[in-house]
């Protein structure tokens, strides 16, 4: 998929994400404030912390994996004020547009 693409995954069964080690601010991954894609999460408004240099990588054995289907958005955002860079893989049962 190229930036910009729209990815609509109705099951997530992996999900891997790299902090590039040059960030000099920690990566926040949850948290949408409206559709949050957090069943893999303790609560709604949860956030994984990603320090620079830091991966996360989540997966299910199962065949049925993380439900995302109509709760779809997940949230990336940098800490405080600034950008980050980071690589994401996902890895799922859906369409590509």
């Amino acid at each position: 998929m190229s930036l910009g693409g729209t990815l609509d995954l109705n099951v997530v069964k992996a999900m891997y994400i790299k902090a590039d080690a040059t960030n000099t601010l920690n990566i926040l991954v949850g948290g949408a404030a409206v559709g949050a894609f957090e069943s893999w999460l303790g609560a709604a408004g949860d956030k994984i912390v990603i320090p620079p240099g830091g991966t996360f990588l989540l997966t299910t054995p199962d065949a049925i994996g993380f439900d995302s289907a109509s709760n779809n958005k997940l949230k990336i955002a940098a800490s405080a004020a600034g950008s980050v860079t980071y690589d994401i893989v996902l890895i799922g049962e859906g369409t590509v547009t």
